[in-house]
């Protein structure tokens, strides 16, 4: 069998990520990865673990007619079996080749992407382009054969919002390896010895700076947290586009000097090591800006 794997870039992050940890491990399965979007910073690793790339480097934000002719004319040369996407773009692309070729597609699920309260925080033409992209995902997904989400939350959320039979859903928890983290030599890094700072309670964020990962969030709590920890340092290891919202909240929160962007980092073990708590607030389902319990685990 022949895996056709669709993906936006391969720039770090967790869906890329996770692609490499499962496609590496396919020994009996015939796989290569086509990245459609400029951002090849996993392109090495998935090189070292064997597995084949073809890179089309596209600079536009989406091109779908182009990204759809020069995908089709890679599709025709691998002659796969099934396509595998993830991510949006890669997923509409691979929906249009899928219909028009007569192909299986497995499309990918891995965010919460038009929960209510994402649309809340939006502009008004913010709201009107939200709608659009759900529009289009939602009569594009007829197409896809089956889906596969990351969580049972992202399932519900996801097959609601694209009025999708739950039953074309299954869910696949993504896993990792546990050993570079559990390893006895790492059992408490030296903060210092990271550029971090020491004798401080040290508070780490992993991904990519997106909204939807609820870092402005975590900004507003460093800040009410600060009354009984004065001395807390916050870390944020991870890149993207939302590095400017987030600096001009650290400024408007006065938490210069107390929250660290320390950029894309390949030594997240070491740092999660150095640390004293691991922070995760990215949005979900079940816990939307306005949740009664976020609130609570905020005031907490």
């Amino acid at each position: 069998m022949k895996v056709f794997a669709l993906i936006d870039t391969l720039a770090v992050g967790g869906t890329e990520q996770s692609l490499l940890e499962i496609m590496r491990r396919l020994h009996t399965v015939n796989v290569v990865v086509c990245q459609v979007y400029r951002g090849d910073a996993l392109r090495a690793a998935y090189d070292a673990a064997g597995v084949r790339v073809v890179s089309l480097d596209l600079t536009c934000k989406y091109g779908i007619r182009r990204a759809v002719r020069l995908v089709e004319e890679v599709v025709k040369d691998e002659q796969p079996d099934l396509i595998h996407a993830c991510l949006f773009r890669a997923g509409l692309i691979g929906r249009i080749i899928a219909k028009q070729e007569r192909m299986p597609i497995v499309d990918s699920f891995v965010n919460d992407s038009y929960c209510r309260s994402r649309f809340s925080r939006l502009s008004l033409l913010g709201k009107v382009k939200l709608a659009a992209v759900q529009r289009v995902d939602r009569l594009t997904a007829r197409w896809v054969t089956h889906f596969a989400a990351n969580s049972h939350a992202i399932a519900r959320s996801n097959a609601q919002s694209l009025r999708i039979d739950p039953a074309r859903v299954t869910v696949i928890h993504r896993g990792r390896n546990p050993a570079p983290y559990l390893s006895n030599g790492l059992l408490r890094a030296d903060p210092a010895a990271l550029g971090l700072s020491t004798g401080q309670p040290l508070f780490l964020n992993v991904g990519r700076l997106l909204d939807r990962k609820g870092q402005a969030e975590l900004l507003q709590a460093l800040s009410i947290v600060q009354a009984k920890l004065p001395l807390a340092h916050l870390v944020i290891a991870g890149e993207g586009p939302y590095r400017a919202r987030l600096e001009q909240l650290i400024s408007d929160y006065s938490l210069e000097g107390r929250v660290h962007l320390l950029g894309q980092r390949n030594d997240v073990p070491e740092i999660l090591s150095a640390v004293d708590m691991f922070v995760f607030p990215s949005y979900c389902l079940t816990l939307g800006s306005k949740n009664p319990r976020l609130q609570a685990i905020t005031s907490s």
